[in-house]
């Protein structure tokens, strides 16, 4: 299994790239209100009466992704020089044969692979997938966090993954609910996750900035294991820019490129290997100041 690194890609003198983050379907077991990703016009509508509430499973009528062409992009990295690619969706664990060998071949190509999961689905097929992943990162929000019954069976599937080998990581979403209890969420979700990673809502509904501040710098001092989003970073006025269009490079399932995951596509790809033209004459961007992707007037600290 690889190790962690954030090693950049370098092209002709210009940074270009320390991750890609590859969204291979759109299709997910949940329905989250607050996801940013565009759904599926084939799904169906949740379960309304599930206890889950607005996560509630779906029936979908699934879009099969287009195999083939993702799993092409461990090679294509490995010739760019891509230190890690992020797997997302839509809800990865929906595809364990596609798992298993897209870590194989990262494993072969010598280039890191990192997950996203609901964990909604954590099972000994999806645990024989993921031998080959180094970091899988579960996703928490105010609905799982809620619902006492769900979040122990999450927490019980992080120490399923973790006893397979891989690193483990808890995405902590956060609006005013998750602010409200920031501190006794992360010092259970320590016990379990070997890194906590803050990230906000986009748009945001987040207003008390300076406490939040003060309650992630709490956990950093008890737990140490914290990491905020570049979002957060800037309405901190931690970091100058964030890495749109700079170090990250995201893929949709529609194999278009954006320049971060919540931004819109700004070139098609009809092959992976179109990805090597796109650094050479798209990246880097220009810095990204301030987010564009948070609701105007959102408060920063000064």
């Amino acid at each position: 299994m690889l190790k962690l690194n954030l090693k950049t890609v370098f092209i002709e003198g210009g940074i270009i790239l320390k991750l890609l983050s590859v969204h291979f379907t759109q299709n997910c077991n949940l329905n989250c209100p607050f996801c940013y990703v565009h759904k599926d016009p084939q799904r169906s509508p949740s379960i309304s009466n599930s206890p889950l509430g607005s996560n509630s499973p779906g029936s979908p009528f699934l879009r099969t992704p287009d195999f083939d062409f993702f799993l092409q992009f461990p090679q294509i990295a490995a010739s760019l020089q891509i230190p890690q690619i992020a797997l997302g969706g839509g809800e990865p664990t929906l595809y364990p044969e596609f798992l298993l060998k897209f870590g194989e071949l990262c494993h072969k190509h010598n280039v890191i692979v990192n997950l996203t999961t609901n964990g909604y689905d954590i099972s000994p097929p999806i645990l024989n997938a993921l031998r080959y992943f180094t970091l899988v990162s579960f996703s928490f929000d105010t609905f799982k966090v809620q619902n006492k019954v769900q979040f122990s069976d999450l927490l019980r599937k992080m120490v399923m993954v973790k006893d397979i080998g891989c690193k483990i990581g808890a995405n902590i979403l956060l609006d005013e609910s998750t602010t409200t209890n920031l501190i006794p969420i992360a010092l259970t979700l320590q016990h379990y996750a070997d890194f906590l990673y803050f990230l906000q809502m986009k748009p945001s509904t987040l207003i008390d900035y300076q406490k939040l501040k003060t309650d992630l710098l709490t956990l950093k001092t008890l737990i140490g294991r914290v990491w905020i989003d570049d979002s957060l970073k800037l309405s901190f006025h931690q970091t100058i820019h964030c890495g749109r269009g700079r170090d990250i490079l995201s893929i949709n399932p529609s194999k278009q490129a954006s320049y971060c995951s919540f931004d819109v596509p700004f070139a098609n790809l009809s092959h992976p290997s179109d990805l090597s033209s796109i650094l050479q004459n798209l990246y880097p961007q220009e810095p990204t100041f301030s987010c564009p992707f948070l609701a105007p007037k959102i408060p920063q600290l000064r």
